[in-house]
C-alpha cells in the first residue's frame, strides 16, 4: 500500500470535540445510519469484549463489522469484516479517496481511520458494527455513532492526563459514549465510577444483573456458566487466556442477547466463544522450539491480569526473563515494583519511537529490584 497521512495530526495534540469527524461525515451522507452499532469503553478488555461480540453476533449469520486500535502489525487490522481485516486495496481506495476532505477539515489521525471504518462498513454491507473507543469516550471518535447498546468493561487509572485525575473523573469520559435510550453494559466498577454511569442509565452490571457460576480453570483458559436475563447457557469455554477474559466474555453473551433475543442459539454461542481470537492478549506462541507469551498490557490494572494469569502457568512458578517497553505517559513505577518480582533479567529495546520510554529510565527503575547485570539494552 502506498498510504500518506501527511497532515493528519495526533489526537491528543487537538482541541476534544466531534465537531470535524461530524463534518466529515455529513459530506458522505453518513454512512455509520446505515447499521446497528455497539459501542465498548473502559479501561482495560475493550478489544477482548469486542472480539468475543463480533465473534457471537456473525456466528449466528449477521455481517459484524469490528472496528479496534491500535493495529499491531497493519493498520488495517482496525478494520474487519465477519473476522477478516478489509483488504489493502480497498483500504487504499478509501484513503485515497477522501484524505484531501479529511485534511480539509483538520481530521486528527484517529478520526480519519475511524471514518474509514465506518465508509467500510457502509460499502461491506453490514448488519452490527462493534465500535472499540480509541480514548475515553466522550470526545471519542467513535462517540458519532448513534449505539444500540454500550459496554463499559473496567474503570481504572490510565490516560490522567486527558481523563482526569479520579476514577470518577475517568468515569464520566467514558460514560460519555450513553447517550439515553440505549442499553448498558457494565463490569464490575469501582462505585465512584459505577455512580457516574448511573446518572446516564440503568446499567446491567456484572455480579448484580447478570454473573459467571462454575468457574473452572484449565490450565491458562476458563470455562463457565452464564445466568442472567432468566438464562442459564452452561459449559463455555474461552479460546481466551486469564480469569479476567471470563467478565469480558459475560458482557459480549448479556449484550447479544438483547441484541438477538430468543435467536440466540447456545450452541452456536459456545462455539464462538471457543474460537475467537484476540492476539497479543497473554498470547502464548512457539519459536524455534521455545515458548513465548506476548501481551500489550500497559497499566497498573493489566499488569495486574497478566500476573494472575501468569502464576497459574507451571513455568510461571519461577522466575523467567523478559523483554520490556513502555511508553512515556504510563505510571511505569508502580508497574515495574508489580512485575519485577517475576522477572529473572529484563531485555529493554531500543525503540525509535518519541513517545517510549527511554532505556536509561526504565533502566534505573528496574534497578530498584534487580542486579544491574540482569538488565539489557537491545
Amino acid at each position: 500500500m502506498r498510504l500518506d497521512f501527511s497532515g493528519l495530526k495526533e489526537y491528543e495534540t487537538m482541541k476534544p470535540g466531534l465537531e470535524r469527524i461530524k463534518a466529515f461525515l455529513d459530506c458522505i451522507g453518513n454512512p455509520q445510519d446505515n447499521f446497528t452499532t455497539i459501542q465498548i469503553a473502559g479501561t482495560n478488555g475493550k478489544g477482548s469484549t469486542a472480539a468475543f461480540l463480533a465473534a457471537i453476533l456473525s456466528a449466528h449469520g449477521y455481517k459484524t463489522g469490528l472496528f479496534t486500535s491500535p493495529h499491531l502489525i497493519d493498520v488495517t487490522e482496525r478494520v474487519q469484516a465477519d473476522g477478516l481485516a478489509v483488504s489493502k486495496k480497498i483500504f487504499e481506495q478509501i484513503v485515497n479517496q477522501n484524505i484531501d476532505r479529511a485534511r480539509n477539515l483538520n481530521l486528527s489521525y484517529f478520526e480519519f481511520l475511524t471514518a474509514i471504518g465506518l465508509i467500510y462498513f457502509n460499502m461491506a454491507g453490514i448488519d452490527f458494527a462493534v465500535m472499540e473507543t480509541g480514548l475515553g469516550g466522550r470526545f471519542d471518535s467513535t462517540n458519532i455513532c448513534k449505539s444500540r447498546a454500550c459496554i463499559i468493561t473496567t474503570i481504572s487509572y490510565d490516560h490522567q492526563e486527558i481523563l482526569g485525575e479520579t476514577l470518577s473523573a475517568i468515569a464520566y469520559e467514558k460514560a460519555g459514549i450513553i447517550k439515553g435510550g440505549e442499553s448498558v453494559f457494565c463490569g464490575a466498577l469501582p462505585q465512584e465510577a459505577l455512580k457516574e454511569i448511573k446518572k446516564l442509565s440503568r446499567p446491567f452490571v456484572f455480579g448484580k444483573d447478570f454473573t459467571a457460576q462454575n468457574i473452572n480453570c484449565e490450565g491458562e483458559f476458563y470455562s463457565f456458566d452464564f445466568v442472567g436475563f432468566n438464562k442459564t447457557i452452561e459449559g463455555l469455554k474461552l479460546s481466551l487466556a486469564g480469569a479476567h477474559q471470563v467478565q469480558n466474555a459475560a458482557l459480549a453473551i448479556s449484550c447479544a442477547i438483547t441484541l438477538l433475543g430468543e435467536k440466540l442459539d447456545g450452541q452456536v454461542l459456545r462455539q464462538a466463544l471457543s474460537t475467537t481470537k484476540w492476539p497479543a492478549r497473554f498470547d502464548i506462541k512457539s519459536f524455534g522450539g521455545r515458548t513465548f507469551i506476548i501481551d500489550g498490557c500497559h497499566n497498573l490494572e493489566a499488569f495486574e491480569a497478566f500476573i494472575k494469569t501468569w502464576k497459574v502457568l507451571e513455568f510461571g512458578k519461577e522466575r523467567r526473563p523478559f523483554i520490556f517497553a513502555m511508553m512515556r505517559q504510563k505510571d511505569f513505577a508502580p508497574i515495574i515494583k508489580m512485575f519485577a518480582p517475576i522477572v529473572s533479567r529484563i531485555i529493554l529495546p531500543d525503540i525509535s519511537n518519541p513517545r517510549a520510554l527511554e532505556f536509561s529510565v526504565l533502566s534505573d527503575e528496574f534497578k530498584k529490584y534487580l542486579p544491574a547485570a540482569d538488565i539489557i539494552k537491545a
